[in-house]
């Protein structure tokens, strides 16, 4: 984040501070009086496992990068859009969802977002795969599509 002058004629301070190393489409939540910033590896369209850091300031300093769903799941081919707080107070709320972006390298205007409630608490952030949640909220798609996966992984 970053403090621009009241004029808006250029920056006046960056408020972060020390930040995690880059991390391609960042969300930030906190729970508990802790900052959860998850992240995608940058790897342009390709999945991967997503990670994520933690700090009780958004000045840092930063927790070492994390794996939140399982490893070698490539994030359940998808990388992180948003992740949503589910209670009823969004500053306050014991329950998440994971949005990520699956994308499909020959049709990407109809590539489906992946959806799976994730665990956030105590400096821990997981998930897993959940079939009845993730498969009653978006589009089905053509079988011919596949997500764009890295090749070298």
């Amino acid at each position: 984040m970053l403090d621009v002058q009241e004029d808006g004629s250029a920056l006046a301070a960056d408020r972060i501070g020390e930040r995690p190393k880059v991390q391609h489409c960042p969300s930030t939540v906190k729970k508990d009086g802790l900052y959860y910033w998850f992240g995608s590896k940058l790897t342009g369209w390709y999945t991967n496992d997503n990670m994520y850091a933690t700090a009780s300031d958004l000045h840092g300093p930063w927790s070492e990068w994390r794996t939140f769903a399982p490893l070698g799941t490539q994030t359940f081919d998808s990388q992180v859009d948003i992740v949503i707080p589910l209670g009823d107070d969004p500053y306050d709320s014991d329950r998440f969802l994971f949005i990520g972006d699956r994308w499909y390298r020959n049709d990407l205007g109809n590539s489906p977002i992946v959806q799976v409630p994730i665990e956030i608490g105590g400096g821990e952030a997981a998930m897993e795969w959940d079939d009845p949640f993730e498969g009653s909220t978006h589009r089905e798609v053509p079988d011919d599509h596949e997500p764009i996966t890295d090749p070298n992984v």
